[in-house]
């Protein structure tokens, strides 16, 4: 249990630090603009700027033009999945997920709605909603490797490793070449206490991840594997229930 503990305080500091790694910088570059430039005059049609804003990261900024946009009830649902977005990169689930919520409100049938609230219920980790969601994303989409991925995650945060598995392949039939698929797999191994089959996931996962963060995390997890093998010693401490970090975008 004291390592469960350790364990969640950890997580917690690097979604914190994901979080305010991504609000900081759009903050102070908003900040350190003269008054002159900071007065943003209002467009016509806010939605472009308000998805480039998105695009270069500026996300504060792209919350007032969707707000705006909102307001004026045009552009709806698109503003709202757009908002929750801006929301979920600058570390505020909660508003991210009344976002998606608005947004599957209007367009039931979309699965994406349902993946994207359910990839801000596990950050906020309310497995147990995120799960719904995923669930619901696959029957209306069964080949969605980014659904059954989220699902794995959500059942991971759960510690119900062997469900998590079960969903990782599945996407992984899908999308044999899906790096994050292949580190999650691994991941639960790895605090299922399944060694072996941890270091084959990683290994594969190295093949195809491209991201350099994901890459670091997962030769760190594959070490800690290796080490662990070698002393014989315990398995590294498994999350405390729906703590498992998420990658840049989702995991990590």
């Amino acid at each position: 249990m004291p390592q469960q503990r350790s364990y969640l305080v950890f997580v917690t500091g690097v979604l914190g630090m994901l979080a305010i790694g991504l609000l900081v910088p759009a903050a102070a570059q908003e900040r350190s603009r003269p008054p002159a430039a900071r007065a943003h005059p209002a467009p016509a049609d806010p939605l472009p700027e308000a998805k480039r804003m998105l695009e270069l990261g500026r996300y504060p900024r792209a919350v007032t033009l969707l707000t705006a946009v909102i307001g004026r009830g045009e552009h709806l649902p698109q503003a709202y999945k757009l908002r929750g977005l801006a929301y979920e990169r600058m570390g505020v689930p909660a508003k991210a997920i009344k976002d998606f919520s608005d947004y599957v409100a209007r367009k039931p049938a979309d699965p994406q709605g349902y993946i994207l609230r359910g990839d801000a219920q596990n950050f906020n980790l309310e497995h147990d909603a995120a799960l719904k969601d995923y669930t619901r994303a696959i029957e209306l989409s069964p080949k969605s490797a980014e659904a059954l991925l989220g699902r794995g995650l959500a059942y991971a945060g759960l510690e119900r490793y062997d469900e998590a598995v079960r969903d990782y392949r599945a996407a992984l039939a899908i999308d044999p070449k899906n790096a994050e698929a292949l580190a999650s797999m691994g991941r639960a191994y790895m605090l299922a206490g399944r060694k072996a089959e941890a270091e084959h996931s990683f290994q594969k996962a190295l093949q195809y991840e491209t991201n350099s963060a994901s890459k670091k995390q997962v030769r760190e997890w594959l070490d800690e594997v290796r080490t662990t093998a070698t002393s014989g010693g315990p398995p590294p401490a498994g999350p405390t229930r729906g703590s498992d970090p998420q990658r840049p975008s989702r995991l990590w």
